[in-house]
């Protein structure tokens, strides 16, 4: 038995374009004579669907598409296990996984447990199966086929900080299927930066309980805020097969051929952990760029940390002939950023220019009566930044990144309609600590950041000698405060005495800027999820909550 695992990357929506890429599976399987072709979760219609499935046309397009590749099976030869909707007498759908071969459907199987938490929202169009799943007979073996969640909950696989909606078995399954030979799961599962070690040893741990071979296909790139890192693996019952990180793949398992098992060293994973983040990133930009119709993206390049890590990345994702770096300095600005600025430009081949915004703020300031030294005053120069780089945007047809990190968006530290502005914020879920990490990680080889760069104290520079500290506390100190809060959920939070550490501000102050400051993030664009909890869809809050 031969059985390849179509680590794909699905565009939601794009559903003829994803048959096309199943059916090119499908004919290098052929050459390779592969027995199966197995695909991801929901891969015809991608992953998440959202509100996109309410559409009959979404469906229908769907259904075309299944009827298609069950007909091609004839024709290659090669059979496949495909995941699909499929619509219920009530209009609800199920989330499901079909065998085709030879032109005909040998069975499907449906997904009994829907995740709604976090950045999952399956109950808002399906329905959970409560039914008895069959195993599925092909070509003399018994298949076991579950889709995502239904072995996650047995593994647990998102760590304990997520509450489970749904009750763990005791067994695999409760149903024939642990009698398989070869057990099967279709996944779209969600980067983490944290994750892939959690989820190597859990499934090392599901395939020694089973004592069977354990074949996991998970879906690569980039929806919206979520990123897909694929890594599809094979355990039999230890990590023997892993497909590429962040990259489409083709991985055959061939049930003849001895296992060789593959371990990391425990001592890889923190380098692995910073690799696997710079890698998130640039798919993440990639992917929303490319599916949002474009090529280029632009950016304010302050000469802080920020907006040069940003310019890096998209640098690295798009090709620097794609990226545009603008400095707008006022008469606030000081030389060292300018200076800063234009050679990280230079330094990363990008494209840049210079706009002066002295006689824009002299005229918005006066007109608007507002004087030098009030919040007013300083918010101007941030939201005039904001209309040039939507008006360069509009102008070249290059998408605006924003350039906000984790610690500022929770507490507010941005400017609306200024600097939190633009298409997507892709170091928005990575607390200021961590950009410096990244930064200093990407400096392993060659020096991408300057010395200077990242030894300069961390300034909005909307006033003369400003300094962020002026603000909030030191972000070593802010960002564990927040880790605690945010990704604990509050736990450790309630109980710590932070009065130690926070200087110029106290622990409920804190608070009261994070839970204040929700009509800000509401309005952001939207950020690369990389952890348990970030901004967005992981993070749902009221707005207005002040009495």
């Amino acid at each position: 038995m031969r059985i390849a695992l179509l680590q794909m990357r699905s565009i939601v929506g794009q559903i003829q374009w994803n048959c096309s890429k199943v059916k090119a599976a499908l004919d290098r399987a052929q050459k390779d004579k592969i027995d199966l072709v197995v695909t991801p979760e929901l891969a015809l219609l991608g992953y998440p669907c959202d509100d996109l499935l309410s559409f009959q046309f979404t469906y229908e397009k769907e259904q075309s598409a299944l009827k298609e590749l069950q007909a091609y099976t004839q024709k290659t030869g090669v059979a496949l296990l495909v995941g699909h909707t499929e619509k219920t007498e009530s209009s609800w759908f199920y989330n499901c996984a079909s065998l085709f071969e030879s032109g005909q459907c040998l069975g499907t199987i449906r997904k009994e447990r829907l995740p709604s938490y976090n950045i999952f929202n399956e109950a808002r169009q399906f329905i959970a199966f409560s039914g008895t799943q069959p195993l599925l007979s092909f070509r003399g073996k018994k298949l076991g086929i579950s889709i995502c969640e239904d072995d996650w909950d047995e593994v647990n696989a998102y760590g304990s900080t997520y509450p489970r909606k749904y009750p763990c078995p005791g067994p695999a399954f409760k149903d024939e299927r642990s009698q398989c030979d070869i057990h099967i799961n279709l996944s779209a599962s969600p980067f983490e930066s944290s994750k892939a070690h959690t989820r190597e040893k859990a499934f090392e741990a599901l395939a020694t309980k089973m004592g069977k071979p354990f074949l996991w296909v998970n879906r690569v790139g980039a929806q919206d805020a979520a990123i897909f890192d694929g890594q599809s693996s094979v355990y039999d019952p230890k990590l023997c097969l892993q497909a590429k990180s962040f990259e489409e793949d083709f991985l055959v398992w061939d049930e003849s051929l001895p296992a060789k098992k593959m371990a990391h060293n425990s001592s890889d994973w923190p380098q692995l952990t910073w690799s696997y983040l710079e890698n998130a990133l640039c798919l993440g930009i990639r992917d929303f760029i490319h599916q949002s119709g474009s090529q280029k993206v632009l950016l304010g390049l302050s000469g802080g940390i920020d907006s040069s890590c940003v310019a890096a990345l998209c640098a690295q994702a798009l090709g620097p002939e794609n990226v545009t770096g603008v400095s707008l300095p006022s008469n606030i600005t000081s030389e060292l950023s300018k200076q800063l600025a234009k050679e990280h430009a230079k330094k990363l081949g990008i494209h840049f220019k210079e706009i002066s915004i002295e006689k824009s703020i002299e005229t918005l300031s006066k007109e608007a009566e507002l004087s030098p030294g009030t919040l007013a005053y300083e918010n101007i120069q941030s939201r005039i930044r904001g209309v040039i780089l939507m008006a360069e945007s509009n102008s070249t047809g290059a998408l605006v990144m924003a350039c906000g990190n984790k610690s500022e968006y929770a507490t507010g530290y941005g400017t609306l309609y200024g600097d939190i502005a633009g298409a997507l914020a892709p170091i928005g879920d990575l607390f200021k600590s961590e950009v410096y990490g990244l930064c200093h990680f990407m400096n392993r080889n060659e020096k991408v950041f300057a010395d200077e760069l990242l030894a300069r104290p961390p300034t909005a520079e909307l006033a003369h000698n400003q300094k962020d500290t002026d603000s909030l506390p030191h972000y070593a100190i802010l960002d564990a405060f927040l880790y605690e809060l945010l990704e604990r959920q509050g736990h450790a939070f309630i109980d710590r005495d932070w009065s130690t550490f926070l200087r110029n501000t106290t622990a409920p102050e804190l608070l009261k800027k994070v839970l204040g400051s929700e009509f800000k993030r509401f309005q952001a664009p939207p950020i690369l999820r990389v952890s348990n909890w970030a901004f967005g869809k992981s993070w749902s809050m009221p707005i207005a909550t002040k009495t």
